[in-house]
């Protein structure tokens, strides 16, 4: 053991007390009691994860004033090989700066398997561990860091309540504070700087006299992050410093893990270059910008000029590419709701936003649609929600790019279907079964792929009358004062491309559209043709654009909101006019009945 534990995971029986609660008699050396106690008072936090009856240990644990010092513990009759890497996922630490005591060697080793790098040991080291290198931690006798474990602890188990995470996130009302008095910080800032990884970009680790120098350095702009929720306050837990136009660091505190924080202040600071060093748990992008994340106001970020009241709320829905159109629309005075592809707990790409997806939400029972949860890793609960249903928006912007690439498999026994990968090849067949494989981390076996060849049909896709009804369909399910406005597909064929004659596919799905269009109620196309004029204007494929298009349809869906606003008006001053027209004609037959009376 040669490294910094940070977290200490308890066996039970035979090793933190001695004997076996469900026999009947234990006893509980009080010097263990006060190696948890003072483990917590060095910022060194414990777990459980131990075989017996949940109530029965939490019970003695009460007893003993001991329960609450305890973070996320494992109580059950099962193996304990997950149950600790569940514990590991939980509280965001690697498995190097962990132990795990357990009497029984048969429970190390499996741990051991399951939780690589992880650190053993049996019951014999107990005694030694509050003078052992590796367990010197770093004073913290108001146990904040305990209590800002128990606030994670108290958000994952709430977290259980909701089906999306990203509904999860919305409702925790995640605010961040950006501020700059960073000499005021610094102890606290060279400890992130040195006990961050997995969620720091850059890796610098400085002397406390580099750092100062930086903090005092008027060329550099440097901030200090703090960020607060439903269920308490973070704390600091970032830091960046920019140098020119490139981040010097930018690094986060495993505290605000999964919550996208690191992502939201990098898209504040309009993504500038960084260098990125080692492996880091999330990457960074150069669209997204987390729309549950909002700005705590304070002195030193509150912008001269007030924002713009929103009044007209408006819904993206269609790939995340789009995020480029959300960045230039959210600058107006339109309210901006997304709902795009994204990447599940594992790291898994889930698209939704295919129109047949959109209609099964309604249509589909919910037997039915845990059944395709069940049976496809490219679907889950979420796949079958959408705000478009429980939501009120003035303006729906939907791009059908996944309709014009997915395939339809149908089911032949209970004629239930699902979307997936291309249109023009099944992902089923042998000679691309491999590269699924990987992508699902070798988690699908031949037998999921005979299910799929024996159970389902490739239609191959979507046909232009069912994308016209479709989209038929979505207008009559949608208020008839919602504008609707339809994103359409490029036409450019792309030399040595691996998707041969794609555009052929987009001419024909777009003569589709052009058609239907025509019939709908209060729907308009942004047509993609009028900006993707030549290959240079894509990017890898013929699905994403150069940023500038994305500038020019954004310009384009503002022209259609402002025009669908003027009719909208118009409709309003037409309406109190008959209103007061018919008052008037009201007022004139009482003054007529009076006067012939």
């Amino acid at each position: 053991m040669n490294t910094n534990i940070k977290l200490v995971i308890w066996d039970l029986d035979d090793t933190f007390w001695n004997g076996t609660l469900s026999e009947g008699g234990i006893k509980v050396d009080e010097n263990t009691v006060k190696i948890i106690k003072e483990l917590s008072k060095r910022g060194i936090m414990n777990s459980v994860c131990s075989k017996n009856t949940f109530v029965d240990a939490k019970e003695e644990l009460v007893k003993l004033d001991l329960w609450d010092y305890f973070i996320f513990p494992k109580i059950d009759w099962i193996a304990k090989g997950e149950l600790v890497k569940q514990i590991l996922d939980e509280v965001h630490l690697r498995s190097e700066n962990v132990l795990f005591i357990d009497d029984n060697h048969l429970n190390r080793q499996e741990v051991s398997f399951y939780n690589e790098n992880i650190n053993v040991i049996d019951e014999s080291f107990i005694p030694k561990i509050l003078e052992h290198e590796s367990f010197k931690g770093k004073q913290d006798l108001e146990l904040s860091r305990l209590k800002q474990y128990k606030i994670l602890e108290e958000k994952s188990t709430k977290k259980l309540e909701y089906t999306s995470n990203e509904k999860f996130l919305e409702s925790c009302n995640i605010k961040i504070e950006i501020l700059d008095n960073c000499n005021d910080q610094i102890e606290r800032i060279y400890e992130l700087i040195h006990r961050t990884n997995q969620l720091n970009y850059t890796k610098k680790r400085i002397s406390k006299d580099e750092l100062c120098k930086i903090i005092n350095d008027k060329t550099r702009v440097k901030k200090y992050i703090k960020v607060y929720d439903e269920y308490g306050e973070y704390g600091i837990c970032g830091f960046y410093c920019i140098e020119g136009d490139c981040l010097e660091h930018f690094l986060f505190s495993c505290r605000t893990m999964n919550l996208g924080i690191e992502q939201w202040v990098y898209a504040n600071l309009n993504f500038p270059k960084i260098d990125v060093s080692g492996d880091v748990a999330y990457n960074l992008n150069v669209f997204d910008k987390p729309n549950w994340i909002k700005v705590k106001e304070n002195e030193s970020n509150i912008k001269n000029e007030k924002n713009k009241p929103k009044d007209v709320k408006c819904l993206i829905r269609g790939g995340c590419d789009l995020m480029q159109i959300y960045h230039y629309l959210n600058s107006t005075n339109i309210e901006v709701d997304t709902e795009f592809n994204y990447a599940n707990n594992i790291g898994l790409g889930i698209h939704k936003e295919h129109t047949n997806i959109l209609k099964q939400i309604k249509k589909l029972n919910e037997i039915q649609k845990k059944k395709l949860v069940e049976e496809l890793p490219f679907y889950e609960n979420d796949s079958f929600e959408s705000k478009i249903y429980n939501q009120k928006y003035d303006v729906i912007i939907y791009s059908l790019l996944i309709d014009y690439t997915f395939g339809v498999y149908d089911n032949r026994k209970d004629g239930l279907s699902f979307v997936y990968g291309h249109y023009d090849r099944k992902f089923t067949d042998k000679s691309i079964r491999e590269d699924i494989r990987k992508y699902y981390n070798n988690k699908l076996d031949d037998n999921f792929f005979n299910n799929i060849d024996n159970n389902y049909e490739f239609k191959g896709a979507i046909s232009q009358e069912e994308l016209q009804g479709n989209l038929r369909w979505l207008r009559n399910e949608i208020d008839d004062n919602t504008t609707l406005i339809i994103l359409n597909g490029a036409e450019i064929n792309i030399e040595n491309s691996k998707e041969k004659d794609r555009y052929l596919h987009h001419i024909k799905m777009n003569k589709a559209l052009d058609t239907v269009i025509g019939e709908l109620n209060n729907t308009h196309i942004v047509d993609v043709r009028k900006y993707v004029t030549t290959e240079k204007n894509l990017v890898n494929d013929i699905r994403h654009y150069e940023r500038k298009v994305y500038k020019e349809i954004t310009e384009d869906i503002i022209s259609i909101i402002e025009e669908s606003k003027k009719i909208e008006n118009n409709k309003s001053i037409k309406n109190e006019i008959r209103i007061k027209i018919e008052d008037f004609k009201k007022y004139i037959r009482v003054i007529k009945n009076k006067f012939i009376n």
